[in-house]
């Protein structure tokens, strides 16, 4: 697939109502771009955490219209909980700023 590394699959869904298309590499999506009205946008994965065989995203950009420019990115975080990975904390960068939150007291129900 042009502008990817060799072995990126790129896979297209008909029908599907925001024209999404995703990059896989080694079984994981790494970049999904969809189409809403008009609006076009990206994100890129750009780092996971294995949960089990199963991938949470870690870090990711968001390019509004492609744009690098005005990409924001996105850091998460995450605590264990009885085997279980929930966010703890996400961190976002913008052009105009960061701001970070956590999330505390964790705890499964019964």
């Amino acid at each position: 697939v042009e502008g990817f590394e060799a072995g990126t699959w790129r896979i297209a869904l008909d029908g599907d109502s925001m024209g999404s298309r995703y990059a896989v590499r080694d079984d994981r999506v790494v970049q999904v771009h969809r189409d809403q009205g008009g609006f076009q946008f990206s994100i890129h994965l750009d780092e996971a955490v294995d949960a089990g065989g199963k991938y949470l995203a870690r870090s990711f950009r968001i390019l509004p219209g492609g744009d690098p420019r005005r990409a924001d990115s996105v850091t998460d975080e995450f605590v264990d909980v009885q085997g279980f990975l929930l966010p703890s904390r996400r961190t976002v960068r913008t052009p105009d700023g960061e701001s970070t939150f956590e999330i505390v007291e964790h705890a499964l129900r019964p």
